[in-house]
């Protein structure tokens, strides 16, 4: 956590993540940077109590509906790369959004062109297509989810401490724009499950430690009172042997 934390400063500061850098759009940068500072905040409320997320299991054979922008090595998919190559989002998306629209106004029922709905949802379909279509993008990932909280505890679990996290986290959300409001809600639920289940392993251990205790005690009692009637029978002896 002190690490993302500390990569996080470095990239605000410094600037190291910028158009010409990451080539992914001013736009979807200052998603992708606000996203980020919603969960750094999540990740505060935790530091220091040493939790563990639990990364969520992708499903088999790639039948989900949320793809990872990266692959089982760490390393950006083919169509993350693409994406920032394409300048993913206002730019290449919008583009094709352009053609995405008309097909939507007719295939959505009561989503008109202007339809905040329907412009969403070009956008989204051009982003797509922006990086080679569902197909290609399904075709060139490794992990995929069928539940967006899952998939976002994944990431963050699995790679929030990558250099290009935001990169990709930017280009992810071009595609998959729903994740830029269930990021922080997966990301606190998935924090207090872990904070409930180190709670409840430190009481197992510390149920089995005041276990052992008393066994040890039980033990070492037993001990003595061997001991004793040893003693005890010595006595007894030495007193007849007297007599």
């Amino acid at each position: 956590m002190h690490s993302f934390a500390r990569l996080f400063a470095t990239l605000l500061v410094t600037g190291s993540c910028t158009l010409s850098v990451m080539a992914n759009t001013a736009a979807d940068i200052a998603r992708a940077e606000t996203v980020m500072r919603k969960v750094l905040l999540v990740s505060g409320q935790y530091e220091g109590k040493n939790l563990v997320l639990t990364a969520p299991a992708p499903v088999a054979d790639k039948k989900g509906k949320y793809f990872a922008p990266y692959d089982g090595n760490g390393e950006l998919t083919p169509w993350a790369k693409k994406a920032v190559e394409a300048n993913l989002g206002s730019i290449a998306g919008d583009k094709a959004a352009g053609g995405a629209m008309t097909a939507l106004g007719g295939a959505i029922p009561g989503a008109g062109l202007l339809s905040p709905f329907a412009k969403k949802k070009a956008k989204e379909v051009g982003a797509k297509a922006a990086v080679g279509g569902e197909e290609f993008i399904k075709n060139s990932s490794t992990y995929a989810f069928n539940s967006i909280e899952d998939y976002s505890v994944f990431l963050h679990a699995k790679f929030a401490n990558s250099p290009t996290y935001k990169q990709a986290l930017a280009s992810t959300l071009a595609v998959y724009p729903e994740l830029e409001t269930a990021l922080e809600p997966a990301l606190k639920a998935a924090y207090a499950k872990a904070e409930q289940v180190k709670v409840a392993a430190e009481k197992q251990l510390a149920i089995k430690v005041a276990a052992e205790k008393l066994a040890l005690e039980k033990v070492a009692a037993a001990e003595v009172k061997k001991s004793e009637k040893t003693a005890e029978a010595e006595v007894t002896k030495v007193v007849a042997e007297v007599k």
